[in-house]
């Protein structure tokens, strides 16, 4: 359970009879400290906030993907112009790398996230999906929404980076001998397949 993920869904269909709940890096990781699932996936800052055995990861780009028509180059045109957002749930690693990034964007000019949030017409909307964001974009309902480049490249939408985090399969210590993690184990050594074509992944 954890983070949803474009790559982490083809990884999972290469295992055996896999049951994921993408729950989001924050209930993931506390459920894994819990000792409830063998593997929990977390993205972001919140990756880093664990104890557990790391058995593999990748790096994507992450940033706002935007409509054809919408005129949003950086943060800054998203918080200052007059746009329709979508955002991420709160549990998701992808939402605690947004909420860091508006937290410097305020630090730069001297005002609070209270303040930045504010100017963003739809923060309050979210979504669980990872592609959820985007498909609202496609649709026409919003002008930028939360998400990744592959899902930009996917659905030919613009994408305008934020920059890139770490995603890492994390192990529950005392069930890493377990037949299937070590099969999840042995996939993530395949990747590089597995994340050809997905732009913005790199695997780890």
């Amino acid at each position: 359970m954890g983070e949803d993920d474009p790559l982490l869904s083809r990884l999972l269909d290469t295992v055996s009879r896999p049951r994921y709940l993408p729950l989001g890096s924050t209930e993931g990781l506390r459920r894994l400290g819990n000792g409830v699932p063998d593997v929990a996936v977390a993205a972001g800052p919140t990756a880093a906030e664990h104890d557990a055995t790391d058995i593999g990861g990748w790096q994507r780009e992450w940033g706002l993907v935007v409509g054809p028509d919408t005129d949003v180059s950086d943060l800054g045109d998203l918080i200052d112009g007059d746009y329709r957002f979508v955002n991420r749930d709160t549990a998701s690693g992808l939402r605690r790398s947004f909420d860091d990034a508006l937290d410097a964007f305020g630090d730069e000019r001297g005002i609070g996230r209270a303040e930045v949030v504010d100017a963003i017409d739809g923060y309050e909307l979210t979504t669980k999906a990872h592609e959820s964001p985007a498909r609202k974009v496609l649709a026409g309902d919003a002008d930028a929404g939360l998400g990744l480049r592959a899902t930009a490249t996917k659905l030919d939408l613009g994408f305008v980076s934020l920059g890139t985090q770490s995603v890492r399969v994390l192990a529950n210590p005392d069930r890493r001998g377990k037949d299937s993690v070590g099969a999840l184990a042995e996939a993530l050594d395949d990747l590089d397949s597995l994340a050809d074509g997905m732009a913005g992944m790199e695997p780890q």
